[in-house]
């Protein structure tokens, strides 16, 4: 037989676990027990120990206890004659194949990157606000009516206050390099989201198929995941526009990067002491040199900008999701 999810479609191994030449089971590693995994999940099977997420210690992609048992319960809801098993071979992945391209196909359209796409609009229109008022203040013809704003976004965001003041805490006074280094950002993540149509992609992401979107530092690629619709479940309710707006440029942060030392590895925006969420008290307190390369920032700046102060509660979390 041939496989009909298009993602499992290329994966040779899965190919071969279709026809038990041989079944995949416990101890198996690697990219299609990460995409055997997804496809569980996505058809309510749970698998806690799955993808790359980061800051954990412990990873996925490995075919443990949690992926047996998930294997397990897809045999018993679906009543296959190899119950109990915990093995996904022919009768597992035929299945799964089945129930995951029709639920593909029932939602086209409604995957990450051509819902990312319809927002790219929004979070472009809150990218060319931030240049605008950047560019402005570079040149020094920062209208006076909007300037206590935008020093308190870079205040906020960027931990950067006006040139001569003195530093406190985190904060320093800005310089025009640091004024450039931004603007160098928003501008390559401008063209990153008006070029939408190539530059986002449908995916399983590495950090796990609940992960709403990731980039590769540094890739100029933006892949979605199905649940950039909703944090919880895919095609449930909505999480806001805004918030959305709000990954695509945090990750879109990330794929501008060029700070990564060689190729294939992490650029300075994916590292842990520069990557805090703006949910996260540490982010109020981080430095400005690591501010100005932290993805969360820019996210948080350009919402402060195109919202004339910093949304409360911020989009993204909590209850600031629904907007």
């Amino acid at each position: 037989m041939t496989l009909s999810w298009e993602v499992w479609r290329g994966d040779e191994r899965i190919q071969r676990a279709e026809t038990n030449k041989p079944s995949m089971k416990f101890g198996e590693k690697g990219l299609p027990v990460h995409l055997l995994q997804a496809a569980l999940i996505l058809n309510g099977f749970d698998v806690p120990r799955h993808g790359f997420p980061p800051g954990e210690v412990q990873k996925g992609d490995t075919y443990g206890a949690q992926t047996q048992a998930a294997v397990r319960q897809c045999e018993a809801r679906f009543k296959l004659t190899t119950r109990d098993t915990g093995i996904a071979g022919a009768e597992v992945v035929s299945r799964l194949d089945r129930e995951t391209d029709a639920f593909y196909k029932a939602h086209a359209g409604h995957f990450g990157a051509a819902l990312a796409r319809q927002d790219a609009g929004l979070a472009l229109g809150k990218v060319t606000s931030s240049l605008l008022a950047l560019n402005f203040l570079r040149a020094g013809q920062l209208p006076v009516t909007i300037a206590p704003m935008v020093n308190n976004a870079l205040r906020t965001h960027f931990r950067l206050l006006p040139p001569g003041s003195a530093a406190a805490g985190p904060r320093r006074a800005r310089t025009a390099a640091d004024l450039d280094r931004i603007i160098a950002t928003f501008t390559a993540l401008a063209d990153v989201i008006a070029k939408s149509a190539t530059t986002f992609e449908d995916g399983i992401p590495v950090n796990g198929v609940k992960t709403a979107a990731e980039s590769n530092t540094g890739s100029l690629i933006v892949r979605f995941g199905p649940f950039y619709r909703d944090f919880d479940a895919p095609f449930g309710a909505l999480i806001g526009p805004h918030s959305r707006a709000a990954i695509v440029i945090h990750e879109g942060t990330h794929a501008v990067d060029k700070t990564a030392p060689s190729p294939n590895a992490l650029g300075r925006s994916g590292q842990a002491d520069v990557h805090i969420s703006e949910f996260d008290p540490a982010y109020d307190v981080q430095t400005a040199d690591r501010s100005l390369l932290n993805p969360s920032s820019y996210a948080s700046f350009a919402a402060h900008i195109a919202n004339n102060g910093d949304p409360v509660p911020r989009f993204g979390l909590g209850v600031g999701r629904n907007r």
